[in-house]
């Protein structure tokens, strides 16, 4: 998946099902001091990417994932292995 898309469906999530201010996305900004996202929206957070994205997210994954842009790539990364293992097995 391209990590445009992904970008997309994240910020639809953030803005549809958290009820963030769509002008509030920005790439830099912290999911906790910029957008508020607090330790129950982020287990929000992840029950809705996991669907959307059809993955697991274990919450220590998250370690280090501060602003938006790090969230884009972490999923980018875990998507990637998910495809890579569809086609290995």
């Amino acid at each position: 998946m391209e990590k445009g898309k992904i970008e997309q469906i994240v910020n639809d999530i953030l803005v549809t099902k958290i009820e963030l201010k769509e002008e509030m996305i920005e790439r830099d900004a912290s999911l906790k001091d910029d957008l508020g996202i607090d330790s129950l929206s982020l287990l929000d957070l992840l029950t809705f990417l996991e669907k959307a994205f059809t993955i697991k997210i274990k919450l220590y994954e998250l370690d280090g994932v501060e602003t938006l842009e790090h969230l884009y790539d972490f999923l980018e990364n875990k998507i990637r292995v998910k495809e890579q293992d569809k086609t290995t097995t």
